[in-house]
């Protein structure tokens, strides 16, 4: 969704939540680099010590500032539909997988992790930022029960969120009875009540989704 970002309007310096950066700060360096963002990052599968080692290598990328570079701010937390704690389970061939449906195969059987979860009003107000103008996420599934909950709907509506960015992984729910592409249509519909138009779709198999706010939200927003 950069490529949608790069061409739309955002207040200076604009506050950008991005959640689940996993070892990749390419997009949180850029958007610093061209907007002077304030990025909010959040990942429970990484460790600080990993985090700090991310922003010295995308930040000598980007050629980020001393003082930029410290525009990254790192939660060691999973984004949830409500405050608690998430699963999270193995991949076979490495890394972590977020599971907010069903185990299935190709997993490792039993929880590798379990992670606090917060809900973005709680993001906000633990990261204590007075606005956020982009939510970006990438959750490994996790995004349909959030988006389809109408906390984070209210919290849109109600918020200064000009843009969300999602990546959707209808992938992770195959074979569940709830697949993820209705999903991801009712929640597109969702958020139109809540005034944000889809703007744009791309990357690999059209996962990636932005959403923009182009009118006040409606009375079935949430």
């Amino acid at each position: 969704c950069e490529e949608g970002l790069a061409t739309l309007a955002l207040q200076r310096p604009p506050a950008i939540f991005s959640i689940g950066i996993g070892d990749d700060l390419t997009f949180d360096a850029a958007v610093i680099r061209r907007h002077g963002a304030h990025v909010s990052c959040f990942d429970p599968t990484i460790s600080r010590g990993f985090f700090s080692k991310l922003v010295h290598k995308f930040s000598e990328r980007a050629n980020l500032t001393v003082a930029q570079s410290a525009q990254m701010r790192f939660h060691r937390v999973a984004l949830a539909a409500t405050d608690g704690n998430v699963s999270f389970y193995r991949k076979a061939h490495g890394g972590w997988h977020a599971e907010t449906a069903t185990w299935r195969p190709g997993l490792i059987e039993g929880a590798e992790l379990v992670a606090p979860a917060w809900s973005l009003p709680t993001m906000q107000r633990m990261a204590g930022t007075p606005r956020v103008d982009l939510v970006k996420v990438d959750a490994e599934a996790s995004e349909f029960s959030v988006l389809e909950s109408a906390v984070t709907r209210r919290w849109l509506a109600e918020s200064q969120v000009k843009q969300l960015a999602v990546e959707f992984h209808e992938r992770f729910l195959q074979g569940v009875a709830d697949s993820g592409v209705g999903r991801r249509q009712a929640i597109s519909r969702a958020l139109a009540s809540c005034g944000f138009a889809l703007r744009y779709i791309g990357g690999q198999n059209d996962h990636d989704a932005l959403y923009v706010r182009t009118a006040e939200p409606g009375k079935n927003c949430f």
